[in-house]
């Protein structure tokens, strides 16, 4: 399944994190400016005030950040529905491959265990941090393309998924950002095809 919504445990979705030191940044930049004209105008007023909040950023470096930024809000308003997207709007070096996350369907009840628990209540905040990591743990099915160590796998019926504990191992320090943004593209990806499902 590429970029629909999932509806069995089987089902599965390509994604490509925006933190992947492998996208070419320029580019992409450089699509988006031929997409939409009036980026560069956009970006150009939001300068100053980006480096009053960053004021360690040379102009052209805010500039850069801005451009970056407004990449990023676009792809991920649209990779909520169709993560596999991120696979077109990421542009790899040259000579180079961006890591592909494999995205499983995360079974309901726990997709229901871990909003239950993670929901907050009248005593207690909500812990959206920890319902991101934890629908990372569950629903990450392969990792291709990775630098590293070759990713430990786990089998769920007949279904293979990235073993937790190697996760849990692997994204810790810096990584924790991109299982972060994983967990929360796994989490509306599925949320979103659970109401969709009963239509």
């Amino acid at each position: 399944m590429f970029g629909e919504k999932p509806i069995t445990l089987a089902d599965s979705t390509s994604y490509v994190s925006y933190q992947d030191p492998s996208i070419d940044w320029d580019r992409v930049i450089a699509r988006e400016h031929e997409r939409d004209p009036k980026l560069r105008e956009r970006v150009s007023a939001a300068v100053a005030s980006k480096l009053m909040t960053r004021p360690d950023l040379t102009e052209d470096a805010a500039r850069r950040a801005l451009e970056q930024e407004s990449v990023i809000e676009r792809v991920s308003g649209l990779a909520s529905d169709n993560p596999a997207m991120t696979l077109e709007e990421y542009l790899p070096k040259d000579g180079q491959r961006v890591t592909v996350f494999r995205l499983g369907v995360v079974q309901r009840t726990n997709l229901a265990r871990i909003q239950d628990e993670t929901a907050g209540g009248a005593e207690r905040p909500p812990r959206p941090a920890e319902r991101f990591w934890r629908c990372f743990l569950d629903g990450i099915r392969a990792i291709d393309n990775w630098g590293g160590k070759k990713p430990a796998t786990i089998e769920r019926g007949d279904v293979s998924f990235v073993d937790p504990k190697w996760l849990a191992e692997t994204f810790v320090g810096p990584l924790a950002k991109i299982s972060d943004e994983v967990g929360l593209v796994i989490w509306v990806w599925n949320r979103f095809s659970e109401s969709d499902a009963k239509k």
